[in-house]
């Protein structure tokens, strides 16, 4: 069986890859959606082109009404005004990849009865099929590839690594319509075809080369650079001088990758035209590189989303550099100043941290190269036995860590975005979530707090607390526990305010309905209203810390109130409460 799997590690991925989707992915679920955040901008071509024949893409609103939750929470809108012409922000080279599958099921969903909108489910379904299989075909390829640098088993380990060790596999199950698994694929075939054609010299292969670089180019153009690693592949300066003469000074086969490069090309130029009448649009606006302040620390350690914090076989891999240099120094040079050239320009995207996401995603495009770089080390590793066992048990170890990252960013364990040491540690591989808020210091300012600790109200009861004498409580006759409640004039002023609530819970039950409430009365009428239960959080007969927090609205006047109590919706639950403390924050100006 494990023979099988180093001969097979791409059809092996494919298939765990499709029971995990199977079972963490519902794509018809309107917060599930296959089609969603940035991955609506690239898809939008498609419908815009073959069902609405609208370039300007006002069917936005009537998709995201349909299909995607009603708070508008999932809502992207990928429309740029380029000199007063609507525009679609991202680049349309994935909408070639997805061509087939969307044709597929436009004619899945017309046989079976589906709406032909291009977003009922089967459209849904038919993108999340294409990011599984291009995840795949980049297995596959980059497979062929490392058997130029290891033998079949350490090959098969590093593929296998990387499908389940790096956030390759979030991308692929969890938001299959971002870029970077079809980028993946793209850059492991570019590297492959530049090596067969060094080895056969046959003009296809170079063609073929062109073709997907151009493809490369087309999904996302800072890419381009890959071209830098074909002296890396060529192994010499001599190899690059004869790759040159042999494939780029020869007529019969650098016209016919020109030409049907620019056929490629002529795709997102012409629709660039069409849309705004410019054959070229920069359309991200002030969104940009800033090369003079790369912020490669943070970019590759921080706790937000450094690379090496959630991809540490990136880390590992970098350490196959030492036996390059050993014994290629040539190639040590080109391979070492690529890896630092793609760190400074991926570093230097004005979102260092590339938004909401689950760790560094800029570098999955890139993982073929690790991919090679961890294949040297691992090949030298193989002379020393207690070094190959330590390092093939380092690589191991990141699918576990990985997955369960995966999982905790899903599940919002662990946030999207803005992760500190605290949190990062706080929840180290736990599968539950804390009832703990984080607050931003660098955004928040604290401006004040009230405390009840029950001592003095009037629903209180003496035989249980968690510190002090006394507690509140709610039962079957009390619905309400003593709680807070002050002028919110005190507390907040126009700028931004937030609230976070915090409370020791001691129910009788195994389960419980209760809910921490926060509202706003003004003039007697409830404004602003929030509930917050902590059954998944509390333990039977044991005291529990909880928090809480959220934003606060602007008073509508000088004689609003804030109320905080605990509030008996299960109606026979018997919870204590005490230690009830509210604290404000304000946005820094």
């Amino acid at each position: 069986m494990l023979s099988r799997i180093f001969i097979y590690p791409a059809e092996i991925i494919l298939f765990i890859y499709l029971i995990c989707f199977l079972f963490l992915k519902t794509s018809d679920n309107p917060w599930e959606r296959a089609i969603d955040s940035d991955g609506k901008g690239y898809y939008a071509y498609l419908p815009a082109i073959f069902i609405y024949h609208d370039l300007k893409y006002n069917f936005v609103e009537s998709y995201e009404k349909k299909y995607y939750p009603e708070d508008g929470s999932r809502f992207k809108d990928f429309r740029y005004k380029y000199k007063g012409e609507t525009v679609n922000k991202t680049f349309s080279g994935l909408a070639i990849l997805w061509l087939p599958f969307f044709l597929i099921a436009h004619l899945l969903s017309y046989i079976f009865g589906f709406e032909t909108d291009g977003y009922s489910v089967i459209y849904q379904y038919s993108i999340a099929i294409a990011a599984i299989f291009y995840l795949w075909l980049g297995c596959k390829i980059l497979l062929g590839v490392l058997k130029r640098f290891a033998n079949q088993s350490v090959s098969s380990f590093i593929v296998l690594c990387f499908a389940f060790g790096t956030n390759l596999f979030y991308f692929t199950i969890n938001v299959p319509s971002f870029a970077h698994v079809y980028n993946f694929s793209l850059i492991a075939s570019f590297i492959y075809c530049i090596i067969v054609t060094i080895e056969t010299k046959k003009r296809k292969w170079f063609i073929l080369s062109a073709v997907v670089y151009t493809l490369i180019v087309a999904v996302r153009p800072p890419n381009g650079i890959i071209i830098l690693i074909v002296p890396f592949l060529v192994k010499d300066w001599q190899g690059l001088k004869l790759f040159i003469l042999e494939n780029v000074l020869v007529v019969k086969k650098i016209l016919p990758a020109l030409f049907l490069g620019t056929i490629i090309l002529f795709i997102p130029v012409t629709l660039w035209y069409l849309q705004t009448g410019y054959f070229l649009v920069y359309s991200y606006g002030e969104e940009s590189f800033d090369f003079s302040k790369p912020e490669i620390t943070n970019n590759l350690f921080s706790y937000r989303k450094g690379l090496f914090v959630y991809t540490p076989l990136a880390f590992i891999s970098l350490f196959g550099l030492i036996p390059v240099l050993r014994k290629r120094k040539f190639q040590f040079l080109a391979l070492g100043l690529f890896l630092i050239f793609i760190i400074y320009v991926i570093s230097s995207w004005w979102c260092w941290w590339y938004g909401a996401s689950f760790g560094q995603r800029a570098y999955i495009d890139y993982f073929p190269i690790f991919a090679i770089v961890l294949g040297f080390l691992l090949t030298y590793a193989s002379t020393n036995k207690f070094f190959k066992i330590f390092l093939f048990t380092c690589c191991i170890l990141t699918i576990p860590l990985n997955l369960i990252q995966s999982y905790q960013h899903k599940k919002g364990i662990v946030p999207d975005d803005n992760v500190t040491q605290e949190i990062y540690w706080d929840n180290f591989l736990r599968m539950k979530p804390r009832p703990k808020v984080y607050i931003d210091e660098n955004t928040f300012l604290k401006k004040n707090e009230l405390i009840q600790d029950m001592e003095g109200c009037n629903s209180k009861t003496d035989s249980i607390s968690f510190e002090g004498k006394s507690s509140s409580f709610i039962n079957s006759k009390t619905e309400f526990s003593c709680g807070i409640e002050k002028s919110i004039s005190e507390f907040t002023t126009d700028n931004a305010s937030l609230i976070k609530i915090s409370a020791e819970i001691f129910p009788l039950g195994s389960s419980t309905k209760a809910r921490l409430v926060v509202q706003i009365d003004s003039a007697g009428i409830v404004y602003d209203y929030n509930a917050f239960g902590f059954n998944e959080y509390a333990e039977e007969n044991r005291w529990t810390h909880v928090q809480f927090s959220c934003n606060i609205p602007r008073p509508k006047s000088e004689n609003d109130f804030i109320k905080i109590y605990l509030w008996n919706s299960g109606k026979e639950d018997v919870v204590y409460i005490d230690n009830l403390k509210a604290e404000f924050y304000e946005k820094k100006k």
